[in-house]
């Protein structure tokens, strides 16, 4: 059976990874445990079956082995429990193991590999930390001797100096010199309270390494031991950065991934300049090695952002990737039979896309157009009288032939509604509430009242009964119920 995403493309993406063995070649994880292949450097995107095989997961990091083409590494943590896992791939993406790690099935953040011995790689977990010395077939847990690490969000280990472990967590960070079998803290210059998302050495200085922190960007000039915070921002130090990435080309050119957009320095950190909107998260970024002007930006719900010129100007680069929730298709709209989707999406991203049949891609409708952020459901009123859209905040009209939309009024026009359903026999409508139960209108939408009954009050579905039209089934948070309706 041929399955294809055909759109809205987008969504969040939570690590990013460009091949430095494969040209034009790169991946993608998401919080859905979907990992996606990209052979035409980040333009369209494909998801790998069955990827990992745990969809309940996070994938946040992508990591390739230095040495070995095809071979990839994901780590992902479980959305409901302390719980994830650490799956390797020999093949580019097409087949996923499960790599065994002494704590089982545990929550990975981070996973770094030495550029000078591979054979060499540390993992990060919310269970502790774990290394190999021998190229993953053997791993051990590694830490303090009194309980060892809990929290760990990012690792890193030298790219020349393979000895040497930096160790990030909720709250600062500690080095090893000795892989790991001995500790110090490391966070001499940081704020006190830093959790540590990003750790990265210069690959040909190892005196070099950048931290990012929720407290902002950190630079080391001694491979860890001592930092100094970095202004990126002309009025503050803070600023939550997610990801510190380095040009691999030029040495003196580092990208911040922050809560407030993308920046770059051209000189070591001591000068930033934004590349993107302040309204963008940027989750994970990766630079070309071919090509350092191909960056590739993971964010939060806007996607991939591509640039082919170093920054300076960025494209949205989804096709074949999308992660939005979809809450409700109407098949027709207006006279061009153009396709109308409801979207629904975690966060301040929502409300309509049209797929335009003639230009063969999905349009946001404009802001004037769009009656919510977020759309639950969408129903067609009886007699041709227009559409009626739920949302979290009320029920909307979109009267004939017309783009202007409605706020209904009273009650219904001020909760959550999950569901809009239209009783074909008698022309009734109901609408599904998140807090008051089942609203019936008996004149098509004008007005509103509560339907009644001993039924939980959210409501997520309802529909009227096929096989008994006078009575309608309603899908609550306690069950399934059958309301009579009365004249």
């Amino acid at each position: 059976m041929k399955v294809e995403a055909v759109g809205p493309f987008g969504g969040s993406v939570r690590s990013i990874l460009i091949s430095r063995h494969q040209a034009a070649t790169a991946y993608l994880g998401t919080s859905d445990g979907r990992i996606l292949k990209s052979s035409d450097g980040g333009v369209t995107w494909k998801t790998l079956h069955p990827g990992i095989g745990r969809r309940h997961l996070a994938v946040d990091t992508l990591v390739e082995h230095p040495a070995e083409p095809g071979r990839l590494y994901a780590g992902a943590w479980d959305l409901r429990s302390h719980g994830g896992g650490l799956f390797e791939s020999r093949d580019g993406g097409e087949h996923w193991s499960v790599v065994p790690l002494p704590g089982g099935d545990v929550a990975v953040r981070g996973l770094s590999i030495s550029k000078s011995a591979p054979h060499r790689m540390v993992v990060g977990a919310l269970s502790g930390v774990y290394v190999t010395e021998d190229g993953g077939a053997e791993w051990r847990a590694v830490g303090p001797a009194a309980g060892g690490f809990t929290n760990v969000e990012s690792v890193a280990v030298g790219p020349v100096d393979p000895d040497v472990l930096l160790v990030g967590t909720w709250r600062l960070g500690s080095r090893s010199r000795d892989f790991g079998r001995t500790w110090v803290p490391n966070s001499r210059g940081m704020m006190f309270d830093s959790d540590l998302f990003s750790l990265v050495f210069d690959e040909n200085d190892q005196r070099i390494a950048y931290a990012g922190a929720c407290t902002g960007v950190y630079r080391s000039i001694d491979g860890g031991v001592s930092w100094t915070r970095l202004r990126v921002l002309p009025h503050t130090f803070v600023i939550r950065t997610h990801v510190v990435r380095l040009d691999p080309v030029d040495r003196h050119r580092v990208y911040a991934g922050t809560t407030e957009g993308l920046y770059v320095s051209d000189n070591d950190g001591r000068n930033w300049r934004r590349l993107t909107s302040e309204r963008l998260t940027i989750h994970a970024l990766d630079v070309d090695r071919r090509d350092n002007r191909r960056i590739l930006a993971a964010t939060h719900e806007q996607g991939v952002l591509r640039s082919e010129d170093g920054g300076g100007t960025w494209t949205p680069s989804n096709t074949g990737f999308s992660a939005y929730r979809i809450a409700r298709i109407v098949p027709v709209f207006g006279a061009d039979g153009r396709t109308l989707t409801a979207l629904l999406s975690d966060g301040s991203r929502g409300g309509f896309y049209v797929f335009d049949g003639r230009r063969n891609e999905w349009l946001p409708l404009p802001a004037r157009d769009n009656p919510a952020a977020a759309v639950l459901s969408a129903a067609s009123l009886p007699g041709g009288r227009g559409r009626l859209f739920g949302t979290p905040q009320g029920i909307y009209w979109e009267r004939p032939g017309s783009r202007t939309w409605q706020k209904l009024a009273g009650t219904i026009g001020r909760l959550a509604v999950n569901d809009i359903v239209v009783d074909e026999q008698n022309g009734w409508v109901f609408a599904g509430t998140s807090s008051q139960g089942v609203f019936v209108s008996r004149d098509g939408g004008a007005s509103w009242q509560a339907l009644g009954g001993d039924i939980a009050p959210f409501v997520q579905a309802i529909a009227v009964h096929p096989a008994s039209p006078h009575d309608l089934l309603v899908a609550t948070s306690n069950g399934l119920y059958v309301r009579a309706l009365e004249p």
